[in-house]
């Protein structure tokens, strides 16, 4: 209790809500699956369909609410990467929250992953889909294995071959995550642009 104590007293704030968080998954998780999805509205999708089934509990839901297809990744496991990322942000989009609100939302996310025991099951979804649609994957996939050694060491290898370039935007592109140019889709958007214009007329 003491000890409890004195990280409260002495960490900030931030970094107590991390600890709460990495303790609650070690504590409640018990070896259940968790899921990690990009996208609140994915998010979504999933606590609904696990709480149609009456498992909400046995099964964890972890978001990542960032959007990874724009935007710096270069390091994104450090704080040089992350502090440039936020950087980033602030000086190109206009966010619904505020910045140091999503910094939390996204260190707290990044601490829950992080606890996550290693032999605990970690599907990872992405897209848009609508809760019936994705209640009925969930049950065809459930007993499948969800993730190799092999796989896992790809996905790894991926990762660090986009945390390593300085580009701000990704493609996907024969079945792959590419960093491209920040003009990669403009001469898309301007026939799309030309196409809309001349309907219009």
């Amino acid at each position: 209790m003491d000890e409890l104590k004195r990280t409260l007293k002495n960490n900030p704030a931030d970094k107590v809500n991390s600890l709460l968080y990495q303790t609650d998954l070690k504590s409640n998780n018990n070896g259940q699956a968790i899921h990690i999805l990009f996208g609140d509205s994915a998010s979504g999708s999933l606590k609904w369909a696990l709480k149609e089934k009456g498992i909400q509990d046995k099964e964890k839901v972890i978001s990542l609410s960032d959007l990874f297809s724009i935007g710096p990744v270069w390091q994104l496991h450090d704080k040089a990467g992350l502090d440039q990322r936020n950087d980033w942000i602030k000086n190109h989009l206009i966010l619904d929250d505020d910045i140091n609100e999503v910094q939390l939302h996204f260190n707290n996310t990044l601490s829950m992953i992080n606890a996550i025991p290693e032999n605990d099951c970690y599907p990872l979804h992405t897209g848009e889909i609508i809760p019936e649609k994705l209640m009925m994957i969930y049950e065809k996939r459930r007993k499948v294995p969800v993730l190799s050694q092999e796989q896992r060491k790809k996905f790894e290898e991926e990762w660090k071959e986009l945390a390593a370039t300085r580009k701000v935007l990704r493609a996907w592109e024969n079945k792959e995550i590419k960093s491209v140019d920040d003009d990669y889709y403009d001469d898309f958007i301007i026939k799309q642009g030309k196409k809309a214009a001349s309907r219009a007329r």
